[in-house]
């Protein structure tokens, strides 16, 4: 044997005479004492009690949570409406059943169109009125006043 495993086996030997004194100082019966039990006397009353339960204590906030910050509004803006240019072109005035109608012609849809006063021409113009050669048409942006070409044939 060498001196390192005799060391080592007097070690195991150590340890097991620790553990085995520490068990049986541990599961050692002690000894049967009493224990004292005082029991407090009430005195007797023939008054009932009455028990009072406030419920309002139940309602109190324990923190306090500050409400959110409101949000912030939003801003809508509105961008103005961009008109198409005036691409139509007045080509004549008529006279239908007494009411002037106005006849142009739009080079972008190769189209005739006749409107009489009050009668749209799009989305943001609309005849105004007729009065002899001149045709007044309301824009979103204004009037616009539009006069027949005078010309040879």
């Amino acid at each position: 044997m060498t001196s390192g495993s005799g060391q080592h086996t007097f070690r195991w030997i150590v340890s097991l005479l620790v553990i085995g004194s520490g068990a049986i100082w541990a599961f050692w019966p002690m000894e049967n004492r009493q224990v004292p039990v005082v029991l407090a006397s009430r005195p007797v009353s023939d008054t009932p009690i009455q028990l009072t339960f406030d419920q309002a204590a139940f309602s109190t906030p324990i923190w306090y949570t500050p409400p959110p910050e409101p949000e912030p509004e939003t801003v809508i803006v509105e961008t103005p409406r961009i008109v198409p240019p005036f691409e139509l072109e007045l080509i004549a005035i008529i006279d239908m059943a007494g009411q002037p109608t106005a006849v142009f012609y739009d080079p972008v849809r190769d189209v005739i169109i006749e409107v009489a006063p009050g009668e749209s021409l799009s989305a943001d113009r609309s005849v105004e009125s007729i009065e002899g050669v001149t045709v007044v048409v309301r824009e979103t942006t204004g009037l616009r006043t539009i006069e027949l070409a005078r010309g040879e044939p």
